[in-house]
């Protein structure tokens, strides 16, 4: 083998190493970066869904817990209501039994009070 050819197999595996090292950035690289982004956009979206479904998860519990406290609330006022209304109920009949114990009647009927309450 002389300088020459020695040369030349030199250039040959240069230019070969060349081509591969072309091919590998040109080729090789951009698809492994555009696989490596296809991953990371599902992960981030896989991601992006989880802290949504969290998310609408507190805010579900959240509401709930308002709900309960305004069903209470709902029920108790309720209740005073029911209790009111039993103690006017009360007193109307106590204030009858008076006036049949006194001998009296209360004659007002709905027009006498429209006619009362009229300005």
């Amino acid at each position: 083998m002389t300088i020459l050819e020695g040369f030349r197999a030199a250039l040959y595996a240069l230019a070969g190493a060349a081509v591969t090292a072309t091919f590998y950035a040109l080729v090789i690289i951009p698809i492994e970066r555009n696989d490596a982004r296809r991953g990371y956009v599902a992960e981030a979206q896989a991601t992006a869904a989880e802290a949504k479904a969290d998310k609408i998860e507190r805010e579900r519990r959240a509401d709930q817990i308002v709900i309960d406290a305004y069903q209470v609330k709902l029920k108790n006022t309720r209740a005073a209501e029911a209790e009111k209304v039993e103690q006017h109920e009360t007193k109307i009949a106590d204030y009858e039994a008076k006036l049949k114990a006194a001998g009296r009647s209360c004659l007002v009927d709905d027009a006498d009070r429209n006619w009362l309450l009229k300005p």
